[in-house]
This record gives C-alpha cells, sequence and structure tokens, in this order.
C-alpha cells in the first residue's frame, strides 16, 4: 500500500505545479493536467479500497449451495435412445426391400 500511496503522491504533485504555473499554453494544458490528477486520484482509490471490497465479497463468502432432489430418482426415468432404437429396428423389419 505506501509505494501505491508514493506513486500517487508523487505524480499528484508534479501535476499540481503545472496547474498552478502561468505560462503561454495554460489554458490548452489545464484540462489534461486535471484529468491526469483526477484519473490517478480514481485509480488509486479503486486499487485500495473498492477492488479489495470487491474481492472479498465476490470470493470469501461460502458458496451457494442449491437443492436438486434426490438424486436415487434419476434412474427410474426411461432412456428414450433405447426406445428410439426399438422403433427404427421394427420399421426397418417391417418393410421389405424393393
Amino acid at each position: 500500500m505506501p509505494p501505491i500511496l508514493m506513486t500517487t503522491l508523487t505524480t499528484v504533485l508534479a501535476m499540481l505545479h503545472l496547474v498552478f504555473t502561468v505560462y503561454l499554453a495554460t489554458p490548452l494544458m489545464n484540462g489534461m493536467d486535471f484529468s491526469i490528477i483526477w484519473g490517478v486520484r480514481y485509480t488509486t482509490l479503486m486499487t485500495l479500497y473498492v477492488v479489495p471490497v470487491r474481492y472479498h465479497i465476490l470470493f470469501t463468502s461460502p458458496p451457494l449451495t442449491v437443492y436438486v432432489g434426490m438424486d436415487h430418482h434419476l434412474d427410474d426415468f426411461p432412456d428414450d435412445e433405447i426406445y428410439f432404437l426399438a422403433g427404427q429396428n421394427s420399421a426397418e423389419t417391417a418393410q421389405p426391400d424393393l
């Protein structure tokens, strides 16, 4: 955390120098200076607070368990493939080849 804060602080302080300096291109550069300052502050906030909180919410909570019913009833359902193949074989034997 200190390296992130140190980098942010040095970048913002360097940009503040450009914001408060008066020279010929000041009106053109002020927009970029403010964009850089607020962008660095925003990404620091996201890095230090928002991302860890979202990680904590998503990955440290217990997994959700879903009840899908009893497993022993799954074998009671007929196999449709067996009936399809039986019907197909009976249809082939019932029609003579011409």
